[in-house]
């Protein structure tokens, strides 16, 4: 089976990959293993370690940030590689503005089936909506053979704006092996906690609201440390005014070595406004890790479940009072941390997410009477 996928620009405007650079090469790895052949459309500059692991079709160094100009660019850089896109079993694609294309080359051959990778969610009351009306505009126009969605609540409002289609909730998935608690932390030092936020150094990722929750933090609870691993635009602002002796800056850290970074910690702060379902909070929860987030995107599927600490964001007193809450019981950080662990183990292992999305393949190519 020839599986082709198909994802924007990885490189952000700090010199780091997008997170969803970790999940596609995830998948063509693991897609790989299974005897998929998997080859990956995308564009310029690919890091090393997905050009020396899967076939590679460079389909264009340049891919602007207007979402209409996206799709027009994109549309016209998949179209010079049209034929060899039309080889492939499945299309398997995380980028919207491939959609009208990648949509084309499906309708007008038996194959390739096309599978959206929804990385997102449809509505975030959070955020402003002007991309998430751009989005249902390209569903209407150009639907997919099949939509995965990383969030219940995301399925269900598809399924009521395009009743009859073809979609299905898939978890999010993370390397289990790979963050998995260190025996330490459960005994955590009694003179210290330590903190940690792991993302894009930007507003909607809550920063700001962590720094001023902080404040009054280290007003009651001196002893807390905070290490931001991450870059971004506010990162030299931060470093300017944060004292040193209780922040540290870790900068960028690479993906592989995330692990060592969550065995550090004893809590995963990530206060965001935005989100399609965070690895970071995945991978912190499989760490062992007790998390405190929002209910951003679908992060408030965990609101219920008891698995992490979850408030609204842009509430820092509030941020303020479950960090206290948090430093001041080693056994409320255990359990929130075994808990996680748990639920992640159970419901967002690879091997889960690489059963469901071959099954996925499978009927969607016997459908085809193929």
């Amino acid at each position: 089976m020839k599986i082709g996928l198909i994802a924007d620009k990885f490189q952000g405007k700090v010199n780091s990959p997008y997170g969803g650079f970790n999940y596609v090469y995830e998948l063509a790895h693991s897609l790989r293993a299974e005897g998929l052949d998997v080859t990956f459309f995308g564009y310029l500059p690919l890091p090393d370690s997905l050009l020396k692991s899967t076939k590679v079709v460079e389909i264009g160094s340049c891919q602007p940030a207007h979402p209409l100009v996206k799709v027009i660019t994109n549309s016209f850089d998949l179209w010079r590689n049209k034929e060899q896109l039309k080889e492939m079993n499945i299309l398997h694609t995380i980028s919207m503005s491939s959609l009208p294309m990648s949509t084309h080359i499906a309708r007008s051959n038996t194959l390739p089936k096309l599978v959206f990778d929804e990385r997102n969610v449809l509505t975030n009351e959070f955020c402003l909506r002007q991309r998430n009306v751009f989005k249902r505009v390209l569903y209407a126009l150009f639907p997919p053979d099949y939509v995965m969605f990383l969030d219940e609540r995301s399925l269900v409002e598809y399924h009521q704006l395009f009743p009859g289609r073809a979609c299905d909730y898939f978890p999010s998935p993370v390397d289990v092996n790979r963050f998995s608690p260190n025996a330490q932390r459960t005994s955590s030092s009694k003179d210290k906690v330590r903190l940690l936020f792991a993302t894009y150094l930007t507003q909607s990722k809550g920063i700001l609201d962590l720094v001023e929750a902080m404040e009054s933090v280290w007003q009651v609870r001196p002893d807390v440390e905070l290490m931001i691993a991450g870059d971004g635009p506010l990162r030299e602002s931060l470093q300017s005014f944060l004292d040193e002796s209780r922040v540290t800056f870790l900068g960028y850290i690479p993906y592989a070595q995330m692990n060592q970074i969550y065995a550090q910690t004893d809590v995963l702060v990530h206060p965001s406004y935005r989100e399609g379902f965070s690895r970071t909070v995945l991978e912190a929860m499989a760490s062992g890790l007790a998390v405190i987030t929002t209910e951003a995107g679908g992060l408030c599927m965990l609101k219920d479940l008891g698995v992490a600490k979850i408030i609204k964001p842009g509430r820092p007193q509030v941020l303020s009072d479950a960090i206290c809450e948090m430093a001041s019981s080693s056994d409320l950080r255990h359990r929130y941390g075994k808990m996680g662990r748990e639920y992640v183990v159970e419901n967002h292992s690879w091997e889960k997410a690489v059963r469901g999305i071959l099954n996925l393949y499978s009927e969607l190519i016997q459908d085809n009477g193929d």
